[in-house]
Formats: C-alpha cells, sequence, structure tokens
C-alpha cells in the first residue's frame, strides 16, 4: 500500500467551492420553492 498525498491545490479548492455553491444554491431554491408551494408570480 502506497501513501496518497492529496494536493489541495487551486483547481481542487475551486471544484470544492463551485461543488458547494451549486449545492447550497439548489439547496436553497428547493427550500423556497417548498416554502411558498401555492403561491407562483406568473408574469404576462
Amino acid at each position: 500500500m502506497s501513501e496518497h498525498v492529496v494536493e489541495w491545490g487551486p483547481s481542487t479548492l475551486a471544484t470544492v467551492g463551485l461543488v458547494v455553491a451549486v449545492a447550497g444554491v439548489w439547496s436553497w431554491m428547493w427550500l423556497r420553492t417548498k416554502h411558498m408551494d401555492g403561491v407562483r408570480t406568473d408574469r404576462g
């Protein structure tokens, strides 16, 4: 078994940050949609 060293480079941090941001936006939108379950603002 060889030692696996994970290098936390800028690309890795950027990827992790992007995943966290997307997950946060998704959960926030889902919570908002669930919160206002019947209220919809239709434009037009």
